[in-house]
């Protein structure tokens, strides 16, 4: 088989789901990897996209799910870690369980995807691996420490793990983008959120702001990113912004520094 193979986890909808797109577009042959495949009916049709069950907090469906694409397609030339989700909620009122679960799926997911390609990536001695992390990896707001903690840390792990590839001609990349409007946000856990009676109206005033659609980029935005991360030769470790809200909270933070970065993030989320 001569096009080029790519596996996409979480790709059932929003980011995910464009993504698969636009490679079908460039060409590729697409793994598209998600929890219940037999509810995804519009990327049934399509002959260059296979779906297959994968759940990042269980191994069996990942190894059974890598064993699957490498028998139908016999190689894999980029894993797109995507599958994720969001937790906001004032710390105390957040669970071990809910931490445990927000880590576990948003960190140790993609770390388990990843290992379970490694070997055959490192046999091929050629291809890319890119997380779907946030600007909530690179700065921190109200209430997202959970979240943040999950894509720090695996913005960390992914710099880490291009070392270890690179040697074996694996290039590996992150992609944060900024805020969108997908089900991402319509989904994403704020059972947390302090009432107004602990914290008055600061949670309200944020969760507010998080949920205002005015501040959301166009999702479209983020595909083709995440498509010339894939395509961009270079060997060392290559993080990618996406949106004017993820470049200009990064470039504040790194060039003026954490005080007048605080300062804006106040303004943005009026508290």
């Amino acid at each position: 088989m001569s096009h080029k193979v790519v596996v996409i986890t979480g790709a059932s909808r929003g980011l995910g789901l464009g993504m698969v797109h636009a490679f079908v577009a460039k060409g590729w042959q697409v793994a598209a990897t998600m929890r219940r495949p037999e509810s995804v009916t519009e990327l049934d049709g399509i002959p260059q996209v296979r779906k297959y069950r994968l759940d990042v907090l269980d191994s069996d469906t990942i190894f059974t799910a890598r064993d699957q694409i490498l028998a139908d397609f016999g190689r894999v030339d980029a894993l797109i870690n995507n599958a994720g989700h969001g937790l906001f909620g004032l710390s105390e009122m957040v669970s071990e369980a809910e931490a445990q679960l927000q880590l576990d799926t948003n960190l140790l997911g993609g770390i388990r995807v990843t290992q379970a390609f490694l070997a055959t990536l490192r046999q091929q001695q050629a291809g890319t691996v890119v997380f779907i992390t946030s600007i909530l990896g690179h700065v921190a707001i109200p209430l997202g420490g959970f979240y943040s903690a999950s894509k720090w840390a695996l913005e960390g792990y992914a710099e880490s793990l291009s070392y270890e590839l690179r040697v074996h001609g694996v290039r590996v990349r992150t992609v944060a983008p900024g805020a969108y409007a997908t089900e991402f946000a319509d989904v994403a856990d704020r059972s947390a959120v302090a009432p107004d009676e602990v914290l008055g109206n600061f949670a309200t005033q944020v969760n507010a702001a998080m949920g205002n659609s005015r501040y959301f980029g166009d999702p479209k935005e983020v595909p083709p990113v995440v498509y010339r991360a894939v395509m961009d030769p270079r060997k060392r470790f290559r993080r990618y912004l996406v949106g004017m809200d993820a470049k200009a909270f990064y470039l504040v933070r790194k060039l003026l520094g954490q005080r007048i970065q605080h300062w804006l993030a106040r303004k943005y989320l009026k508290v």
